[in-house]
């Protein structure tokens, strides 16, 4: 039965279900089965053909109030007075949306169905989540925690196991970063504490954690973090340098590590620490980077920005618009001018009105320019063969007189 979920051996599986409506044919409505034995003074009955399951039963003799009937093992209820049972007897059925369906009885007979002509509507059902690892939060002001022993098997608790400390508190009052309580600890002996959860967290919902930390004196590399599998594997630690103020830390879950049951903070040395305090630990969702006010050992990561756009040409402009950043490429059509000035071919401006389209909507307008080169090479060689076929014109004349 496990195996179309997921790969035997997994464990604890992260999945999500929600309720469908029974197959029932089309046409076919609520009906109750009255219990072999039935009669004047007792019935038993059970609902049959029903959409939905049913969360509540309930019975009313004649035009009586209706009283609630809890189910037997067997999936009846039971009713006997210890009199004659008034009918009709009319069973009021509610389904786990809510929706209601009554049925009188007006004749008991035993080992008999009784139909009706209603059935519960169809409802869209929203999906269920049983995700164990629901909430990102592990400790503020006291640890996310309060599930019974069993409960820790099957949903997100999380709980502590220590050793070798001088000292230790969850709801220590000096100076919480937020709140009215932190973590306290004095390690001696490399001491450690160690917060554990019932179920293991999967790197897909959760990518790391971040702390916050702080003790009475500053120290270097006093105490190592680490985060630990279900298998017990410690990939990777992290070295803490300790100060008087508040700082964040952030540790990123190493892929092989697979699903984290325990955060663990050990001192680094042999003789005792100072009061080392905790604060605000929560759990990295995956798809979100987490935000901190105050100083932070880590920084977010610049935003690099997309390349800038040209504004788009005015009216009348001859140019076609381009974009500028590195790699890209001129629009087609454009023709870079000479310093002269030049004759183009005409352009209708854009009438008065709403600002022209953005250039990265507007489309290109190509215009063909004459180089200006090209016309005055044009103008110099007429004016310069007009002269002088006038010349020559003058010479002959002087010549023949």
């Amino acid at each position: 039965m496990f195996n179309p979920i997921a790969a035997s051996g997994l464990g604890v599986v992260y999945t999500s279900y929600k309720k469908i409506p029974c197959p029932i044919p089309a046409g076919t409505n609520i009906a109750l089965y009255i219990r072999s034995g039935s009669g004047q003074y007792y019935i038993g009955i059970t609902a049959i053909n029903h959409r939905y399951a049913i969360s509540k039963y309930e019975l009313a003799e004649g035009t009586g109030a209706y009283t609630t009937y809890s189910r037997n093992s067997n999936n009846f209820i039971e009713f006997s007075p210890g009199r004659s049972i008034v009918t009709p007897l009319n069973v009021r059925l509610t389904s786990i949306n809510g929706d209601v369906v009554t049925i009188p009885i007006n004749t008991i007979t035993s080992n008999a169905v009784v139909t009706s002509n209603a059935q519960f509507p169809l409802s869209v059902s929203s999906s269920i989540s049983c995700n164990y690892v629901q909430d990102s939060n592990v400790y503020s002001d006291a640890l996310n925690s309060g599930l019974s022993a069993q409960d820790k098997k099957v949903a997100q608790d999380w709980y502590t196991s220590n050793w070798s400390l001088a000292s230790f508190t969850l709801s220590s009052t000096t100076s919480p970063r937020s709140g009215t309580n932190c973590i306290q600890a004095q390690f001696t002996s490399y001491g450690g504490i160690q917060l554990l959860t019932g179920v293991g967290i999967p790197l897909t919902y959760y990518t790391g954690v971040t702390f916050w930390i702080r003790a009475d004196s500053a120290a270097s590399q006093l105490i190592v973090f680490s985060a630990l599998s279900e298998s017990g594997a410690e990939p990777l630690q992290m070295q803490i340098d300790v100060t008087t103020s508040w700082v964040m830390k952030t540790f990123t879950f190493p892929a092989s590590l697979g699903n984290v049951i325990k955060l663990k903070w050990q001192s680094n040395i042999a003789g005792n620490t100072p009061n080392v305090y905790l604060d605000d630990i929560n759990l990295v969702p995956a798809t979100t980077t987490p935000t901190t006010s105050g100083p932070a050992t880590t920084s977010a990561p610049a935003t690099t920005k997309s390349p800038s756009t040209t504004a788009a040409p005015g009216p009348g402009t001859t140019k076609a618009p381009t974009t500028s950043g590195p790699g890209t490429t001129a629009s087609p059509g454009a023709t870079t001018k000479s310093p002269a000035t030049t004759t183009a071919a005409p352009v209708t401006p854009s009438p008065p009105g709403p600002a022209p389209v953005p250039a990265s909507t507007q489309a290109p307008t190509t215009v063909t320019l004459i180089p200006t080169t090209t016309q005055n090479s044009t103008l110099n060689a007429a004016t310069i063969h007009g002269m002088s076929f006038i010349a020559l014109f003058f010479i002959v004349l002087v010549f023949l007189n």
